[in-house]
């Protein structure tokens, strides 16, 4: 996202009355203030406990420098490193207000080029016993969020009262990173009231009927969760303040928006880590299931009210015990009456300049630290259930890829529809112990996808569009079912362009009025020519049918029209405007 987005995001949330997050200056203690989330009910009481402890130039002065020196670019002190041998930097210890449940690092740097500047933290119950330092992985960069700054992901504190962390600065250069403040956040999730963990046998999938084909209004974007109420997770259920969601005149702060989804990516929360040699399930995770619910409360506070997203980041989130909670809130009125849980293509905020058109799910743990075993196959089981239905419901191809154009108007070649986290941003996420499962996955998911459904009838772009015809305001395109020469097709034109100024996009066509993919009526066609009516990225879609059922992909193709724009303002990147 642009600066300027957050900026005025940061305006709004300033006036934020739902909850607290709070910016202490001083030596370590800091003050809590009263003010809190508003309860809807008793499981939201102190939902999330949160301070700021930030450390200016006064007081990193306290710390420990080793081959760092001061310096004053643009006039504000900053440590930097003194030698080509770079430098570390070790804090004075953080005395917290109230026993931790998580610690999240953000920091201010002056890097021409990138912040090489790396960070552990170490925590204490008492002040004499302490963790081992523990990695800080990165999880927003500075134009993600309002502050302009760096931030960790959240490291698991164990009802821990002091923080330490250490920064290794690189070498010392003409523009090598120079540390300007450094904020603790310290949070207390409470724990649920009510949750248990799942149990052992699940909600068996309702087997498709054979022989009834689906009318066209009622295609498979429309399909159930396979998952029973002890294993999805709803907001409701895992007490998720909605107040978070929005600013003091009650807008939105990130307005939900809905893109057709092309890929599935997988994350890891990197929070939940067992780095303790002497736990006998070493070096496998090993969390209860109240510290799961507690993990979910507190990425949610963490990315909704510090970051100042508005919301958690992901789609939905996996632990252990195979439990999947919902994550980003989608559409209020679903198509079968209430609220629609785990709504399809609502945007959210996982994988920078590549949220708009995917959809990303994390399993609650570090899986750079720690391995998989068996007693992680019921979260991977849950993670290719999930990923199966998620690729049903959106006509994805588990096995495919295909060069995928991100919100930025740059194209990725060869991006997985299944991905690592990594293979679209310069991450460790999702871990590599989960990383090297990722193609065992994708091949589960896909048979997975094949029990549920019927895969054929397929339907397989055979001609597009020149760029004449583009330019001229049209698009033609030809298709056939390379296994079934009687099938049916049905398709739709998605066109719309990005804001990247305020994180919301205007839809040019192929939405309906609630923002769902505007498929038109099964017929035998094989050929269209379709209005590009304006400037904007689009993508045809088509999907096929037979006399037994409806194929279960789509094919795609995605393309740019910029000429010929009418002249108003402009619209997410230059040259590319609209009315």
């Amino acid at each position: 996202m642009q600066q300027g987005f957050w900026q005025k995001r940061m305006s709004r949330r300033r006036l934020l009355g739902g909850a607290t997050s709070l910016a202490i200056v001083g030596s370590g203690a800091g003050l809590l203030l009263p003010r809190r989330a508003p309860a809807r009910s008793a499981a939201q009481n102190d939902f999330v406990i949160a301070e700021d402890i930030r450390h200016t130039p006064v007081e990193l002065a306290g710390g420990q420098l080793q081959g760092l020196r001061w310096d004053t670019p643009a006039g504000q002190p900053a440590l930097r490193a003194a030698s080509s041998s770079g430098g570390v930097y070790t804090s004075p210890i953080v005395k917290t207000s109230f026993p931790s449940t998580h610690i999240g690092l953000h920091w201010l740097a002056d890097a021409p080029n990138s912040d090489q500047i790396s960070f552990e933290l170490r925590t204490s119950t008492d002040g004499w016993t302490w963790s081992p330092w523990q990695r800080v992985y990165i999880e927003a960069e500075p134009h993600q969020n309002p502050r302009g700054e760096r931030f960790g992901a959240l490291i698991w504190a164990a009802g821990a009262r002091y923080v330490q962390y250490r920064a290794a600065f690189p070498a010392d250069t003409p523009d090598a990173t120079a540390l300007r403040n450094v904020t603790v956040t310290v949070l207390a999730a409470a724990p649920p009231a009510t949750l248990q963990a799942a149990r052992t046998r699940r909600t068996p999938t309702p087997k498709p009927t054979a022989g009834k084909t689906p009318a066209p209004t009622h295609d498979a974007g429309s399909l159930d969760p396979p998952f029973g109420s002890d294993v999805l997770i709803s907001r409701e259920t895992w007490g998720a303040p909605e107040s978070y969601r929005y600013d003091s005149r009650g807008y939105e702060s990130w307005p939900r928006m809905y893109l057709p989804t092309k890929k599935l990516i997988v994350h890891h929360t990197a929070g939940l880590s067992n780095t303790n040699p002497q736990d006998p399930t070493f070096p496998y995770p090993n969390y209860s299931a109240d510290q799961a619910v507690q993990e979910v409360r507190g990425v949610y506070y963490y990315h909704a009210i510090t970051l100042g997203w508005g919301d958690i980041g992901y789609n939905a989130l996996v632990d252990r015990f195979g439990r999947v909670f919902e994550g980003r809130r989608g559409r209020d009125n679903g198509p079968n009456g209430g609220r629609e849980i785990i709504s399809p293509d609502v945007v959210a905020g996982h994988a920078l300049n590549c949220n708009e058109g995917t959809a990303g799910v994390a399993l609650i743990a570090n899986f750079e630290e720690n391995q998989i075993g068996d007693n992680e196959q019921t979260m991977l089981s849950t993670l290719v259930e999930f990923l199966a239905w998620s690729c049903r419901r959106h006509y994805v191809w588990p096995n495919a890829s295909s060069d995928f154009l991100q919100v930025n108007w740059v194209w990725r070649q060869g991006v997985q529809n299944i991905a690592g986290h990594r293979e679209v941003n310069q991450t460790a996420c999702p871990g590599q112990y989960l990383y090297a499962y990722l193609s065992n996955i994708r091949q589960s998911v896909a048979e997975r996808a094949a029990a549920l459904a019927i895969i054929k009838p397929a339907a397989q772009i055979t001609s597009l569009p020149s760029q004449a015809n583009i330019d001229a305001h049209s698009a033609t395109f030809s298709w056939k079912s390379p296994d079934n020469a009687s099938a049916e097709f049905s398709y739709y034109l998605e066109g719309w362009i990005p804001n990247l100024n305020t994180d919301e996009e205007y839809y040019i066509t192929g939405v309906t009025s609630d923002k769902r993919p505007a498929w038109s009526s099964f017929s035998s066609a094989t050929s269209a020519t379709l209005k590009v009516p304006e400037p904007g990225r689009y993508t045809f879609h088509v999907r096929a049918r037979d006399s037994k059922s409806d194929g279960a992909y789509e094919s795609n193709w995605t393309f740019v029209a910029q000429s010929g724009a009418r002249t108003s303002y402009t619209i997410g990147v230059p040259g590319v405007i609209k009315n």
